[in-house]
């Protein structure tokens, strides 16, 4: 009875010791709940980037496909018909103006010379006898007159076929460069088929053709438009001057044609090539900008501000009225001196406080 008392005795002691360290370790946690200070999680200011409007230009400009052409382009019509007995040009072969290209036969129009001056002396024998009947009285006027018609007409079919002959050498009507040279000694020359175009490579021009609805806008400043002509397949590019607007709209395509002619080296443009014209109708000078690419998707942007280290939006319409271009925007002037961010725009409310970083030298600000 005594052991099991002892027993008893023993568990219960354990139990106390246990009762008595959970009751120490309830009183340990609560004292340490109580005398802790409460912490709340603060999350890390956004980092952007910042920089000042800078003094700039806005070019207001349209661009268009077009084709080099030569402002002089001629097709050397034979006029008269016959075998090509001399072809003197080939492609390419720069020639001036007066100089043969071509002779064609001229056999039958030599004889035909021939028939023409027998006729004419013939005539010309006959009116020397009538007009000396005439001053001696032994023959009338219409006689006279009769014979002097025959001599003319005579005279004027000779000379005629002379201008004829003489087409049979057939010379360059203007100096440049040959275009086109399609045929060849044994051809047959004809009116239907030019012996070769030439054209003045030293003067070239663009048609632009331009939507009727800036036409306005090409009008109104005609006299500053600055056009630049661009060859995509290449770096080279070359000025032109304006020659004329067209004063109406073609009413089929809706375009109207702006004409210009290419200035300085034209070593590398050549009639046929396609490029892309650059029209500058306005250019704006001492502005302050920013580019285009710091605007939010609805034209809006942030600008930082020093003092109370917080973004601050911006409304697109406080610029609207300003001149703009695809790469760039304008500002007012009382805003030159603001940070605008550049880069975290994105994830910024406004009066959100944030990290500046300036964009260029990357210091803190």
């Amino acid at each position: 009875m005594k052991k099991k008392l002892q027993k008893v005795i023993k568990t219960l002691f354990k139990y106390f010791i246990l009762i008595i360290i959970l009751i120490g370790l309830i009183l340990i946690i609560r004292y340490k709940i109580n005398n802790s200070s409460s912490s709340t999680y603060t999350p890390p200011l956004t980092n952007v980037k910042v920089e000042k409007a800078k003094l700039g230009t806005i070019e207001k400009s349209l661009t268009f496909p077009t084709y080099i052409e030569a402002s002089d382009i001629i097709p050397v019509i034979p006029f008269v018909q016959g075998k090509i007995l001399k072809y003197n040009i080939k492609v390419g072969d720069y020639v001036y103006k007066d100089q043969i290209i071509a002779e064609i036969d001229s056999t039958a129009l030599d004889q035909q010379v021939l028939q023409a001056e027998a006729a004419y002396n013939a005539y010309k024998n006959t009116f020397e006898r009538i007009e000396s009947l005439f001053n001696k009285k032994a023959t009338s006027a219409q006689n006279y007159d009769e014979a002097k018609a025959m001599l003319d007409a005579s005279k004027a079919q000779l000379e005629l076929i002379k201008v004829q002959r003489d087409y049979t050498i057939v010379r360059a009507p203007i100096s440049g460069t040959v275009l086109s040279a399609p045929l060849a000694i044994g051809n047959i020359a004809s009116s239907q088929n030019p012996l070769a175009i030439i054209a003045n490579l030293e003067s070239q021009i663009v048609n632009i053709e331009i939507n009727e609805k800036y036409y306005d806008i090409i009008y109104d400043n005609r006299y500053n438009l600055i056009i630049e002509l661009n060859r995509p397949d290449s770096d080279s590019k070359i000025y032109a001057t304006t020659i004329s607007i067209d004063p109406y709209i073609q009413p089929q395509s809706k375009v109207f044609i702006l004409k210009a002619k290419l200035n300085g080296d034209l070593t590398y443009f050549r009639p046929g090539m396609y490029t892309i014209a650059k029209i500058t109708y306005k250019t704006i000078n001492n502005i302050y900008v920013l580019n285009q690419g710091i605007k939010k998707l609805d034209g809006s942007l942030y600008y930082y501000d020093e003092n109370d280290k917080k973004a601050h939006y911006l409304e697109e319409e406080l610029f609207s009225y300003l001149d703009e271009n695809d790469e760039y925007f304008q500002i007012p002037n009382e805003y030159k001196d603001y940070y605008f961010i550049v880069d975290g725009q994105s994830s910024v409310y406004d009066n959100q406080k944030v990290n500046a970083f300036d964009n260029n030298s990357g210091d803190k600000l």
